[in-house]
């Protein structure tokens, strides 16, 4: 019954019905059409005022004779920064202030709570107490706005609070980078190429859930340089001395987080980490401050994930004498328990030490099993690098000294140590939970003329845990004469080298137990660590086949 319609109406109603049909076809159209040509015109003028205003800052540039390189990095930053996505500011938003004082402080409590938990220990602090977060979210933090090319702080000034953006963005720049102008020369400028300036990072753009002096919530705290709006900008503000006044109401928490600021204090005062006010660019280790706290606050920010240990141990006598362990490795220090943000399980966290020892030709030093001293036997271990978890009170540079003096007394490693520090997450063989390993891993090479005195030989073979069939240590050199007549299931490292008698290194120091090291070539290394133990040739692991020349007797035998 359109206009387009080959039937006519044959009665009234059904005209009635093909007046309204048509009258809104046509309403509609046009309505789709107009809002069309609505949403294409203010593109068009959003995209032409854009141009006009790129226009201008190239007529600007090319008028005050500024360099290209200097050109490209300013018109690189605008075209940037033009492209960030403008967030509703609260200061906009005029009905807000019709809400009643409960319903706002609700209000508060949703918009800050993420934030305020985006700091580790404030989340350490939640799981403690319910109403701690919500307590400082109404009482301790105040809404800051910035209008674009407003100063947030300078530096070098005492900060009373601790920001973080919620909408807009700064733009931070260090102390270092903030030269007085008649030290600016225009031979300095020259100097300086397209790649280096990108790579200084002279001014840095921090977006919203960036938190700068965040340490200041902890400890005083002086700036490190300046920030200030790019645009018109939103923060979160922690002032500091009522949040102080806000954990007094909540004794359980007091004594925690004085340990907690005492714990920092000191571990920056003996790291001397690269600090700064953004709180991603601080070097500061928190799984080293939470264990390095006094005993009973350890326990304390453990004893949520503990209680959930427990009670899934229930009654199984396997399970709680994991339960106890790890308890007990608590409160030494070794480890501190928390909570997976993603999933919410149990997450153990621990801090290792590792030292890896090269010799001139490349070969490291590895440990390969345990010397039991009761059972006269090695057990096999999987090859792994030396080293030690961080205990109670512990720089990792300590820790490396301690396992030095324990394991290899007397050795002289070089000079020129680097470290590096790497996270990795797996399930904890021992306890059977989630374990974050924060390794710090030592790399020093044995000086010249070192070497460490063996006791004995095992045969490389026998570090994998799926061993080849082989004869016997006396007769392999009959059977297999020459290297081509070995087994051929080693592909990784030659066959002669996986059956040559490998010299080994035992430290005892009066233990009962000490581990066993040998020096493997990087391919036998790899090729061994990625071995998983699957014997049970005793009740704690395979028993590793060694020729000793004579008895071990926890002394260095010379060879």
């Amino acid at each position: 019954f359109s206009g387009a319609s080959f039937r006519a109406p044959t009665n009234t109603a059904e005209a009635v019905f093909s007046l309204c049909y048509v009258t809104f076809g046509a309403l509609f159209v046009s309505t789709l059409i107009s809002s069309v040509g609505a949403m294409l015109l203010d593109f068009h003028q959003m995209q032409h005022e854009r141009q006009r205003k790129v226009k201008d800052l190239r007529m600007f540039l090319k008028q005050h004779f500024i360099n290209e390189a200097l050109s490209h990095d300013i018109q690189t930053c605008v075209a940037r920064r033009m492209n960030l996505e403008k967030v509703v500011a609260r200061q906009n938003v005029a009905v807000l202030n019709m809400l009643s004082s409960d319903i706002r402080d609700r209000l508060n409590t949703q918009l800050y709570t993420p934030y305020l938990l985006d700091v580790m220990f404030m989340r350490i602090c939640d799981s403690l107490d319910d109403a701690v977060i919500a307590d400082i979210a109404t009482r301790a933090v105040v809404w800051t706005t910035l209008e674009a090319g407003e100063q947030l702080f300078p530096p070098k000034v005492s900060m009373p609070r601790a920001y973080s953006i919620v909408s807009g963005s700064l733009a931070y720049t260090s102390q270092h980078n903030l030269l007085p102008a008649k030290t600016v020369t225009q031979a300095m400028t020259r100097q300086l190429s397209m790649s280096q300036r990108a790579d200084n990072n002279f001014s840095m753009d921090a977006g919203p859930k960036t938190w700068l002096c965040e340490l200041a919530m902890w400890c005083r705290w002086m700036t490190l340089g300046q920030a200030e709006s790019i645009l018109p900008c939103e923060l979160l503000s922690v002032v500091v001395d009522d949040m102080l006044s806000v954990f007094r109401l909540h004794p359980t928490l007091a004594l925690l987080v004085q340990d907690y600021s005492a714990a920092l204090c000191k571990l920056i005062a003996r790291s001397k980490p690269n600090l700064s006010d953004l709180q991603h660019k601080t070097d500061v280790n928190m799984n080293a401050v939470i264990c390095s706290l006094p005993e009973r606050s350890r326990l304390a920010v453990s004893k949520p994930a503990l209680e959930a240990v427990f009670s899934a141990a229930a009654q199984d006598p396997s399970k709680l004498t994991w339960a106890n362990e790890l308890q007990r490795e608590v409160g030494s220090g070794k480890c501190w328990l928390g909570q997976d943000p993603s999933s919410d399980h149990v997450l153990r966290m621990v801090q290792l030490v590792t030292l890896r020892l090269t010799r001139e030709d490349g070969w490291i030093c590895a440990k390969i099993g345990e010397w039991q001293d009761e059972d006269q036997c090695i057990i096999r271990k999987r090859a792994q690098l030396p080293g030690s978890k961080v205990k109670d009170g512990e720089m990792p540079s300590e820790t490396l000294c301690r396992v030095l003096l324990k394991e290899f007394p007397g050795l002289m490693v070089g000079e020129e140590i680097h470290v590096t520090q790497k996270k990795e997450t797996e399930s904890s063989d021992r306890f059977k939970i989630t374990t974050e390993y924060v390794r710090h891993e030592f790399s020093a090479t044995l000086k010249g003329g070192e070497s460490l005195p063996f006791v004995g030989t095992v045969l490389p073979v026998d570090l994998l845990a799926h061993a080849p069939l082989r004869p016997g240590r006396q007769t392999w050199r009959q059977a297999y004469g020459r290297p081509s007549q070995a087994p051929q299931t080693l592909d990784a490292c030659s066959h002669m080298e996986m059956y040559q008698p490998l010299p080994i290194f035992i430290n005892q120091s009066g233990s009962t137990k000490a581990s066993v090291y040998a020096w493997l070539s990087p391919v036998m290394y790899k090729t061994c660590s990625s071995q998983r133990d699957s014997g049970a040739e005793s009740q704690e692991g395979t028993v590793l086949e060694a020729d000793f020349s004579k008895p071990y007797s926890g002394q260095f035998v010379s060879f």
